[in-house]
């Protein structure tokens, strides 16, 4: 039987580094602030351009610092701190007040419209966004802006110029976090991926077919002797099972790291070694490409066929409404073909570190969930203390409820989805 160990953004926010969409808006942005405070340094001209970004000040000798609290930043005199976009723009609407000269006001423009619309979300949102939701959100635009006066973007040329644009920026972001971010191997993480199997994670049927074929390793839970077994989660969960349940010590056959991250994070844990003295298969494939990587490029866009507005997109017989659609992008590599491969090759187990299992690839998802071989899904939680009560939360139902989306079949979900009480946590904060 093989695994898949199935890798998420969250993957790369375990290991510290800040890979979220959060993460790049907010650099962004402070790039904007940290360079107008700079120029603040040395001269009075109020004036500036940073890449889409473009602040007018009509008065002179008036500032962006004018508006800043003060704080420590040593990019200038006086040391001034950064706000958000929400509270700058308010801020210019209060002094804009003042005027009723055009010329007389101040003037704050991203040329940028998607750009600007996430930084908007990522204030309302009090730091969460997702640009591939929003970016298939703008392109169902498309299929009823005759009734939404609020559109935007006058054809989808010009929605997916700016996304060019933000998967560039996104591009040097990432390229510069990881050259400055030191990771090091999580022991759990390590137990996680090359741990063994345990039949009570499989589905049903599978549970009869391994059984069947592994009789000769089915072993008693030892009371006495020192015989070493593999158990599910030791926990206070456990303790209602039945002293005499049955375990199957089984290793995985071959292990796939199949990445939907741009980083290589994985690579502390593709142990080559171990996989040669197992005699196993171990492959990694990034599916939605790697940094300065041209024979792997990085697939951003949505992955969503299942989606009811999906099939209209394709019928408007415009090419261009598809350019940034997953599964039209994956045939371009055979990172594709090397897991269909691999899942029509034997059963296998999915494990789930850091991935949210959202809409956004719910098409590839779909395919490895409910594939006749698929024998057990099991997510791995981020556990978390909440900031207003000091509880200790964690996100295993998000993962369960998002990875139900990718299932026709419900059955079958339930029957292959791990419960809480033989998974547990992979990260904490």
């Amino acid at each position: 039987m093989n695994r898949i160990i199935l890798i998420g953004n969250g993957f790369d926010l375990a290991h510290g580094l800040k890979t979220s969409y959060k993460d790049f808006i907010d650099d962004y942005w402070d790039g904007f602030m940290n360079y107008c405070m700079s120029q603040d340094a040395w001269n009075t001209y109020g004036n500036y351009k940073y890449d889409c970004i473009e602040l007018i000040m009509p008065k002179t000798g008036l500032t962006l610092s004018h508006f800043l609290p003060d704080g420590d930043n040593p990019l200038n005199r006086p040391n001034k701190k950064s706000i958000s976009y929400s509270e700058l723009k308010e801020e210019f609407v209060e002094f804009n007040k003042r005027y009723e000269c055009p010329e007389s006001k101040i003037k704050l423009s991203i040329g940028n419209k998607f750009l600007l619309h996430l930084i908007r979300k990522c204030n309302i949102e009090m730091g969460w966004v997702d640009i591939e939701n929003e970016y298939y959100k703008f392109l169902c635009k498309f299929l009823t802006r005759h009734v939404n006066k609020s559109y935007e973007y006058p054809n989808i040329n010009y929605l997916n110029n700016d996304i060019s644009y933000i998967k560039g920026k996104l591009q040097e972001y990432l390229l510069r976090t990881v050259a400055i971010t030191e990771i090091s191997e999580s022991n759990q993480i390590q137990k996680i991926i090359y741990s063994n199997f345990s039949v009570d994670e499989f589905s049903n049927e599978s549970k009869i077919e391994v059984n069947n074929k592994k009789t000769n390793k089915i072993k008693k839970f030892p009371q006495t002797s020192n015989t070493e077994y593999i158990s599910p989660k030791i926990s206070q969960a456990n303790d209602h099972h039945d002293s005499m349940t049955q375990y199957v010590d089984l290793k995985p056959d071959n292990m796939m790291f199949l990445s939907f991250n741009y980083t290589n994070s994985e690579m502390l844990y593709v142990d080559k070694n171990k996989a040669v003295e197992n005699k196993f298969v171990l492959l990694d494939i990034h599916i939605h490409g790697e940094l300065n990587n041209t024979n792997n490029p990085l697939i951003f866009g949505y992955g969503d066929e299942l989606e009811e507005n999906y099939s209209k997109l394709e019928n408007m017989q415009d090419n261009a409404y598809l350019e940034n659609i997953k599964s039209v992008k994956y045939l371009e590599t055979n990172n594709y073909k090397q897991l269909l491969n691999f899942i029509n090759s034997d059963k296998y187990q999915v494990i789930i570190l850091g991935h949210s299992c959202g809409n956004s690839d719910r098409t590839l998802l779909n395919t490895l969930f409910e594939h006749e071989n698929c024998v057990s899904i099991k997510p791995y939680y981020y556990r978390y203390k909440d900031k207003e009560t000091g509880e200790i939360k964690d996100n295993y139902s998000d993962i369960v409820r998002n990875i139900s989306r990718s299932f026709k079949d419900k059955k079958s979900m339930r029957d292959k989805v791990v419960n809480k009480t033989y998974t547990t946590w992979f990260s904490e904060d």
